[in-house]
């Protein structure tokens, strides 16, 4: 009896694995079709590099986040915000803002 809800356990694990469990691939499009090169999945802290449709997933460390300038990794006083420390007062009037990040 144990093996037998053990397998059962098994088995039911796998199908929702197979189900739910796959993480989709950013670099290939629903037709199969693979996307340009790039960086794909931008966050602050994560994005995947594609490369002929095989996808590389990376995180920045902890005091840095992704710089679209670079692109990549970049040290949080060299990223714009949001996800950074540089402030952009172009346009905007002489007085106290606060810091938002």
């Amino acid at each position: 009896i144990r093996s037998y809800h053990f397998n059962m356990f098994l088995y039911f694990a796998v199908l929702i694995s197979l189900a739910y469990g796959q993480v989709p691939n950013p670099c290939t499009n629903d037709d199969g079709s693979i996307n340009p090169d790039g960086h794909y999945e931008v966050s602050c802290k994560t994005f995947v590099i594609c490369t002929n449709g095989n996808p590389n997933r990376q995180e920045c460390g902890p005091d840095e986040a992704y710089n679209q300038n670079i692109p990549g990794c970049d040290d949080l006083n060299n990223v714009p915000h949001p996800c950074g420390y540089i402030q952009n007062c172009e346009g905007v009037e002489d007085g106290n803002y606060a810091l938002v990040f």
